[in-house]
């Protein structure tokens, strides 16, 4: 019996709303969750989604906001100043960067990616996200992976991610127009 099932979701925060001298603004968090396998993981990004349509994205703790049900921000305990530093040069161009984050998160079936981005106005006019699996489903943690790729790994048998749950999911991301991302890709 393989016991763990531990996930994290890494949510970051572009903000180019322009206020006083500051220009691009970044905050990232890191959530952690014990037993994220499954249908947990996917739901978490829908639950990250539908808070950025409820919280006001201009605020400086914008992020801390958007904690998904179940899971524990691990960013100020787990990690120094001088590594939080480095969460904001988080991209999807370095995806091992992404991978340090979620195995230094005591984590063994990968995560997840997203990135917000606000525009001048204060409005979310970007959302995007990668899948990463864990070493558990043969993940190297440098590379991404697309969600289907992720729920296939995770779910061989498809009993949590039946079909009807990954078109449910696909409807929403796409009505939100969220982007998913992997390696190379330029947006």
């Amino acid at each position: 019996m393989i016991m763990g099932q531990r996930t994290a979701i890494i949510v970051q925060h572009v903000d180019n709303w322009k206020y006083a001298d500051k220009k691009e603004q970044k905050q990232t968090r890191v959530f952690y969750h014990g037993w994220g396998i499954g249908r947990i993981l996917p739901s978490h990004l829908v639950a990250v989604v539908n808070g950025i349509r409820s919280v006001s994205m201009t605020q400086s703790d914008a992020v801390k906001q958007l904690k998904p049900a179940g899971t524990h921000d691990i960013t100020d305990e787990s990690y120094d100043p001088v590594e939080q530093a480095l969460f904001d040069e988080l991209d999807f161009d370095h995806p091992e960067y992404v991978g340090d984050i979620l195995k230094g998160a005591d984590n063994n079936n990968g995560g997840v990616f997203v990135r917000i981005t606000t525009n001048e106005q204060g409005d979310t006019n970007k959302i995007e996200f990668a899948f990463m699996l864990g070493y558990e489903e043969g993940g190297d943690y440098k590379t991404f992976c697309t969600m289907w790729e992720w729920m296939d790994k995770v779910d061989p048998d498809k009993r949590c991610c039946d079909q009807s749950f990954r078109d449910m999911i696909y409807n929403f991301l796409t009505y939100h127009k969220c982007e998913e991302r992997t390696i190379g890709e330029a947006k």
